[in-house]
């Protein structure tokens, strides 16, 4: 176990070096001038130069990067060019807002498309069967964009039930969740179904159930175990898709989460900030990965870990 985590840490680390390379190299290469627009329009060319010569951008680019894989070891991604505040403290600052936002959406998605697929899966061709499977082609045929303003035209603006957008108190979580995790829901309900069905019908479910164990415990004790692997890799990269793929529901929703942050961010050509956020978000999207192959240890002992 200790020579597998190991390894997996080796390999999270390359994987953050990739990642925060090739947003290095994106962020340089990209037309525009960072300091002309830190600067302002009115700015003179001297002003310019001066402020590259500030944030280093006069210099070659492999001493740029030398530079700047110095400071990401350390943790330091200079200031932000808008706010003149920690780079990364700014990221941090709005991530709690996105997790929430995740951590919700998720509880949706898995909680309520788990359920749905499992009683699927106990009844095949009954009502919520025939629910579950409506739904998860609805479900998987509506973008997100169209959930989240359908959302904000009917319960907003029409019958004034919800907030239209803004962090509050919980009324302001229920359409940005639910609208981030319509989506995988419906995956979840048709993943959660189609593995439960298969472990149901297997022999040792058949030879359970002769031997009298109660429904409940074959469903949700033995079933649900033997069923668990796919839906825990399923449940874990849609998690991963609530944390870095919120962009769209924050920007609908005005949420201030890291999603949003970014975004501003990359259009106002603050690099500081587009750096400190997809290090943050990469790292925490390994973690999150390590945990869940771990996991599956737990789950079914037949996996070992050389």
């Amino acid at each position: 176990m200790a020579r597998y985590i190991v390894s997996r840490l080796i390999q999270a680390v390359i994987v953050v070096w990739i990642v925060t390379t090739f947003v290095f190299l994106l962020v340089r290469f990209t037309p525009g001038n960072a300091a002309q627009v830190m600067a302002g329009a009115s700015a003179s060319q001297e002003e310019i130069e001066l402020l590259e010569i500030e944030l280093g951008l006069d210099k070659p680019v492999l001493e740029q990067y030398a530079d700047y894989m110095s400071r990401v070891v350390r943790g330091d991604f200079r200031d932000s060019l808008r706010f003149r505040e920690p780079a990364l403290g700014l990221v941090i600052e709005r991530f709690p807002a996105t997790l929430k936002l995740a951590a919700l959406a998720f509880l949706i998605s898995v909680g309520l498309g788990g359920l749905i697929g499992i009683f699927s899966a106990v009844r095949p061709g009954g009502v919520v069967d025939q629910f579950g499977r409506f739904f998860a082609v609805l479900g998987q045929s509506i973008p997100t964009f169209a959930i989240g303003i359908f959302g904000i035209l009917i319960f907003s603006v029409k019958l004034g039930w919800l907030p239209v957008a803004g962090p509050g108190d919980w009324k302001h979580y229920i359409l940005p969740s639910v609208t981030l995790g319509w989506f995988s829901m419906a995956a979840m309900v048709r993943l959660t179904r189609s593995a439960m069905l298969d472990v149901l019908e297997s022999e040792s479910v058949k030879f359970l159930r002769i031997k009298g164990l109660p429904e409940r415990l074959v469903i949700f004790k033995h079933g649900l175990r033997n069923a668990a692997i796919p839906i825990l890799t399923l449940a874990s990269l849609q998690f991963v898709a609530f944390l870095s793929g919120s962009v769209v529901v924050e920007q609908i929703f005005g949420w201030p989460g890291t999603g949003k942050l970014l975004v501003e961010s990359v259009t106002a050509r603050d690099y500081t900030v587009v750096q400190a956020g997809t290090f943050f978000i990469s790292v925490t999207l390994v973690v999150i990965n390590l945990l869940v192959d771990l996991a599956y240890g737990y789950i079914d002992p037949r996996i070992r870990y050389a």
